[in-house]
């Protein structure tokens, strides 16, 4: 379940902090739904060189990736950026290095700003760029240390889908399309050439991971170019448009078809040649704990994830902690409720026949629960079925910034006729009131284009982790079984941090992890599926765990603090109100709010 985005080169998305004015409200529960005459009262900044400075910056860095370019542009032509249109990124590692480069020089150009200077939302975005500049500057050293091919969401699943995303509205950007096409195998050749330097660095994935990983390209090609994914994306995109006859429709397919079968497939056949070569050679057996600067590495990781420089023995402590205290409150719990079993029983049956059915009861969940920002559903598309055994259950493509393309929620086949409750879960975190309500509401906002474009994957993960969790209240579970659910994550989500940190720092095996995974109930499948995708992503777990408890402790925050009346859809609003902060930003901003109070 996540929101994807495509980076083939070091692309570091900025921006500030809120996508409505950040004036500290008089109080919480004073905040309302956004509306004109809110947006209207932004005053203009006092030093709009800052933020002339900042939307500069954060321009350039989204050309320095024609993809993200599309997609946040859309029509490319119009913003005298139609060159783009005909490119795809540069997945070397030399243009990688180059971008650091950049940025180090855009550090050093912020820093000759006066923080203390600046407006209270210029502040906010100071901090916002002086964070994420130093995350990707201070992982200069991990370059490599990227898991390009993971199985779980490899280039090779992943730049075909993103293709299939852009849209073709006009002749110029079908023929443009097909100039991206053509330079597919370019870019996962270079993508290749990193895996070798990986592997020169020993920086491998164990030799099992890749065998998944062959296993999907192979499965991808297998039915033929006339089957493949990107080309059937492209015939269903151009079977629909009215502005190119039928001559020229069938001209564009064969052409597709074409590079399919003369370019992309041999690329694909190569990539699963040279991943069995590097596989032969392939010594590693735990993953990421054996790689050089392990630790160091996993603590950048932690920076990146959670916007706080903890080290791991502090962050293994405090998570350590909080275990053996969570445990204690749900035994207590279950010893007091010794019904909750049978009402818990419920889940399993939990079941509705039909995804209108599911938008419904999110709906209700977004009507009873959040202001109404009038935001649709994402569009819907389905998961090909040879990459659902790998792929997370759910996933969403963002809408475009300008909302003429509305975001896309990814489900298996199956889930849009029959949902039961981790399928609805899914539907929740990645539609609305999840993903797809959270980037609605981001690009909808009237701000600077720096705030619009800030994009921190914990903030966005933690909301998403965060809103289904109401999945539970929608089926009509009592209270107290509703309370030890809330008890039970906090303690299955700190449990998977603490076995990330096994797996990645202690070397913890496969066999030992998988084993703990099915005495907490999952099947052996699953329980692969779960440490293969641990494996293969290092510290991915923060980016929903950590944030997810940190959203929670600050409800508990305003709830103490606005005790009878605390407005849990004016709590929402502050969150969605800073959407992207890192937490070490949040926390002052809402430390200034409840002072207030």
């Amino acid at each position: 379940m996540k929101k994807v985005a495509l980076l083939l080169v070091l692309l570091v998305v900025l921006g500030a902090c809120s996508p409505w004015n950040q004036d500290t409200p008089t109080s919480i529960t004073d905040m309302g739904p956004v509306n004109d005459s809110e947006e209207e009262a932004v005053s203009a900044p006092t030093n709009p060189t800052f933020l002339a400075f900042a939307d500069a910056f954060i321009h350039e860095q989204i050309l320095q990736s024609p993809l993200n370019a599309s997609f946040t542009y859309g029509d490319l032509e119009a913003e005298g950026l139609g060159e783009l249109m005909y490119e795809l990124d540069d997945a070397t590692m030399e243009n990688s290095f180059e971008a650091i480069e950049r940025l180090k020089v855009v550090q050093s150009d912020l820093y000759a700003y006066d923080y203390d200077e600046l407006t209270a939302q210029e502040k906010g975005i100071y901090e916002l760029l002086d964070y994420q500049l130093d995350v990707a500057i201070s992982g200069e050293d991990f370059l490599l240390y990227y898991n390009t091919f993971n199985p779980s969401f490899g280039l090779h699943v992943l730049l075909p889908l993103t293709l299939s995303q852009i849209e073709l509205e006009t002749p110029l950007e079908v023929e443009a399309y097909m100039s991206r096409i053509n330079q597919v195998p370019e870019t996962l050749i270079e993508a290749i050439e990193v895996e070798k330097l990986k592997a020169e660095a020993s920086l491998l994935l164990p030799a099992e991971l890749y065998e998944v990983t062959i296993e999907q390209i192979n499965e991808m090609i297998a039915d033929g170019p006339g089957n493949f994914m990107l080309y059937l994306s492209v015939v269903a995109r151009i079977d629909s448009v009215d502005f190119l006859s039928d001559v020229e429709k069938d001209s564009y397919k064969n052409q597709c078809l074409t590079i399919v079968k003369e370019s992309i497939l041999p690329v694909y056949e190569t990539m699963a040649r040279d991943l069995n070569r590097i596989k032969a050679f392939d010594t590693n057996t735990l993953g990421t704990s054996e790689w050089r600067g392990n630790e160091d590495y996993y603590e950048w990781l932690i920076y990146q994830y959670t916007s706080y420089d903890l080290s791991i023995r502090e962050l293994r402590s405090w998570l350590t902690t909080e275990l053996s205290a969570t445990q204690r409150e749900m035994s207590v719990y279950i010893d007091r409720h010794p019904e909750l079993f049978d009402q818990l029983g419920a889940l399993s049956d939990f079941n509705y026949a039909t995804i209108e059915e599911a938008y419904a009861a999110s709906e209700a969940i977004y009507e009873e629960h959040f202001d109404d920002y009038n935001i649709n559903l994402a569009s819907e598309a389905v998961i090909p079925a040879y990459l659902v055994d790998h792929l997370p259950g759910g996933f969403y493509f963002p809408t475009s910034i300008d909302w003429q393309d509305y975001g896309t929620m990814y489900l298996p086949e199956e889930s849009y006729s029959n949902l039961d409750i981790d399928t609805f879960t899914t539907l929740l975190h990645e539609n609305v009131p999840g993903h797809h309500m959270y980037y609605s509401i981001l690009y909808n906002s009237n701000v600077p284009f720096v705030q619009k474009m800030s994009d921190w994957d914990p903030y966005s993960e933690g909301w998403a982790v965060y809103v289904q969790n109401y999945a539970f209240e929608a089926i009509g579970l009592e209270d107290e079984a509703l309370v030890y659910l809330e008890i039970y994550f906090k303690y299955a989500y700190i449990s998977e941090m603490l076995r990330d940190i096994h797996v990645h720092v202690d070397g913890a095996s496969k066999d030992e992890i998988i084993d703990e995974l099915m005495g907490q109930g999952s099947n052996y499948e699953s329980a692969e599926k779960s440490y293969n995708r641990m494996l293969a992503n290092p510290g991915e777990v923060f980016q929903y765990y950590y944030s997810f408890l940190k959203i929670e402790d600050y409800r508990a925050m305003f709830e103490e603090s606005y005790k009878d009346n605390f407005n849990e859809k004016a709590f929402h609003h502050f969150m969605l109100k800073n959407i992207n902060m890192p937490f070490t930003t949040m926390d002052r901003l809402i430390k200034e709010a409840l002072a207030v109070n």
